[in-house]
């Protein structure tokens, strides 16, 4: 750690270090530049290995890099330099920083770690090796199987006895991070989770397989990356590019997948870190390389029922559902207080000035769906104007408009997913008033996404239904003015103001 004191600017840090390894599995990925905003003068990496213990390297933008390799009888040398790079400025709707700058990934073909041996030849041998890990020899308690007994016997099917043995580990578990035994690769047996409670995402994987195991239900201990780690190069077989384990459960038609770690995760339901990656299944066969499934559909859907006072205030029933992507940012919302919900929902509240009278959260398990009610009242959705009343009919999805970046673009436009905000909104008017002016409903059709909206008189009040959909997809570099468009047409379509006039 160093903190520099220089009281002048630019200055050149040197830091220069060598590791020794008496056994290793993997060794770590290099990338000479680390972040944005921070420029590399030069950087070097060297690595020299015995020429009977191989090491395999795998390029990204080998075209930045300069390689060298140089041999002795006994010996290989490799050394990667690359030349001075300047800062990258980071840019809105990139992609992720590791796919636009050089990096090396390491791997040894042959190791022997803590008395094991193993190859990263391909998938299927490493995955072998992880599954040699594996404690095959146990004894689940006579407590635990007569429990899951009972389970069976009130089953109609296996994929609804999956279910109930999942949440029979849910309800008896929690998730403790640690990691001990062959660096932290081999899981605890489920004997000793199933005494104590509690284990890493390798021994709850693991002893939910046990459990599924007793009643009859085969599945598959799989490992996988999560966050900024993920297996993306198919063809160099690593251990470095995973740090995750979930299990797989190969129903037909439909495969189950099970995240472990989580006490309240549904039944068949993986987070964002872990959906649409590629994973491997170990089996006593050896790995098998499979892909996870991605989100159907990423929806935040709106309802409100507004009833608008002749003072300009509005009370407001509202109900918004969250569905895939959606769910993930809300699910930590279902263990909070009520006044902790309280006080977020009034953070994340696009309407400024809300009186929050009642608000809960709900979940919908077999969907999976977050459910969010609300009753508020405000002033800030209508504003007087002599005798009219200015109302907004969609204040819940602000479309920001986009300033158009002031430098030349560098990177490629990309959207991850599709992503989907409905709103529909009933407005109820004060019989004392009558409406002047009425906005007009608008489509707006784009290669990166749509906006559509309706505007209707109803005999309730005013409908105004609107979706926006941002469509998943990558796109040059020089579509950038087009997508800047996109998002600004939406962004003043979306400014809908109806005017009403005291009668």
């Amino acid at each position: 750690y160093f903190t520099a004191l220089n009281p002048t600017y630019p200055y050149t840090i040197e830091l220069e270090y060598e590791i020794q390894y008496s056994g290793f599995l993997a060794l770590s990925s290099w990338f000479p530049l680390s972040d944005y905003r921070l420029g590399v003068k030069e950087a070097t990496l060297t690595v020299e290995y015995p020429l009977d213990l191989p090491i395999r390297f795998k390029e990204k933008k080998g075209e930045m890099l300069k390689r060298e390799v140089t041999k002795t009888e006994k010996t290989e040398r490799i050394v990667w330099h690359i030349d001075p790079m300047r800062p990258m400025e980071s840019e809105r709707m990139s992609p992720r920083f590791s796919e636009l700058v050089p990096s090396v990934a390491l791997a040894p073909l042959e190791f022997t770690f803590d008395k094991t041996d193993g190859s990263t030849a391909d998938w299927e041998t490493l995955g072998r090796w992880d599954y040699s890990l594996q404690t095959h020899d146990y004894e689940l308690s006579s407590a635990t199987k007569q429990l899951l007994d009972q389970l069976k016997a009130n089953c109609k099917d296996q994929r609804e006895l999956a279910k109930k043995v999942y949440q029979f580990m849910q309800g008896r578990t929690r998730y403790v991070s640690i990691q001990l035994g062959i660096g932290g690769h081999k899981p605890f047996s489920p004997e000793l989770v199933d005494k104590v409670g509690y284990g890493d995402c390798k021994a709850l994987s693991y002893y939910t397989k046990a459990l599924l195991k007793y009643v009859g239900i085969d599945s598959e201990y799989t490992i996988i990356g999560v966050g900024s780690r993920k297996i993306e190069h198919l063809d160099f077989p690593s251990l470095n590019q995973t740090n995750h384990v979930i299990l797989c459960v190969p129903f037909q038609p439909d495969t189950v997948w099970l995240e472990c770690t989580s006490q309240s995760a549904p039944f068949n339901y993986l987070f964002d870190g872990t959906t649409n990656r590629n994973a491997l299944l170990i089996t006593s066969d050896g790995g098998k390389m499979v892909k996870t499934p991605a989100f159907n559909s990423n929806v935040r859907s709106n309802r409100a029922a507004i009833s608008l006072q002749a003072n300009g205030e509005v009370v407001c029933n509202m109900a918004t559902h969250f569905k895939g992507m959606f769910y993930d940012n809300k699910s930590g919302q279902l263990k909070m207080s009520d006044k902790e919900l309280r006080e977020r929902t009034l953070k994340e509240s696009n309407i400024s000035d809300i009186a929050l009278q009642q608000v809960r959260i709900s979940e919908q398990q077999d969907v999976p769906e977050l459910l969010l009610e609300q009753t508020f009242t405000t002033r800030s959705m209508a504003s007087k104007a002599g005798n009219r009343l200015i109302v907004e009919l969609s204040p819940f999805l602000y479309i920001k408009p986009e300033a158009k970046q002031k430098s030349e673009r560098k990177t490629e436009i990309d959207f991850e997913s599709t992503n989907t905000w409905e709103d529909e909104v009933t407005l109820q008017l004060p019989s004392e008033y009558q409406i002047e002016h009425l906005p007009q409903g608008q489509t707006i059709e784009s290669d990166f996404g749509r906006y559509h909206s309706e505007i209707a008189v109803t005999a309730e009040g005013i409908s105004f239904k609107r979706t926006l959909t941002i469509a998943k997809g990558r796109y040059p570099k020089e579509r950038y003015p087009d997508c800047i468009a996109f998002f600004n047409q939406a962004s003043d379509a979306d400014q809908c103001k109806v005017v009403l006039k005291n009668k």
